[in-house]
């Protein structure tokens, strides 16, 4: 866990809620995690808002907003949220863009070792696709 535990802040998209809950103790610094379409018995929930610094952010599994048919309803709940960045997950595979003002990022599958290493220092975000 030393990246996880060297960042200011665990976010975690969905499927394999179950290990990560599993870890918990081992992860140092705060999470924001949601349930996916393959968590089940969870009470976690599907959509989560937090912020990061003074930006206002959204996660979500994304299979609720029809992800893996384009981009625009995760796009949409985040405007709607007043969110200027949505990670989602769902389609295992990395994004990185910015829509409408807002950036969409979709670290990849875990599960497969990918994920986003993300920093924001109170004017731009920057997103890095890593594996482990």
């Amino acid at each position: 866990m030393p990246v996880i535990n060297s960042s200011e802040l665990f976010v975690f998209c969905g499927d394999g809620l179950n290990a990560v809950m599993n870890e918990r103790g081992a992860i140092l610094v705060p999470m924001v995690c949601v349930r996916g379409n393959n968590d089940f018995y969870t009470d976690i929930t599907d959509t989560a808002i937090a912020m990061l610094g003074d930006m206002r952010f959204m996660v979500t599994h994304g299979h609720r907003q029809g992800v893996k048919n384009g981009i625009s309803g995760v796009l949409a709940a985040a405007e709607n949220n007043d969110c200027r960045l949505a990670f989602f997950g769902h389609t295992h595979m990395f994004c990185d863009r910015i829509e409408d003002g807002v950036r969409l990022i979709n670290p990849g599958a875990l599960c497969a070792g990918a994920y986003a290493f993300v920093t924001y220092d109170g004017a731009r975000v920057v997103c890095e696709r890593r594996s482990v």
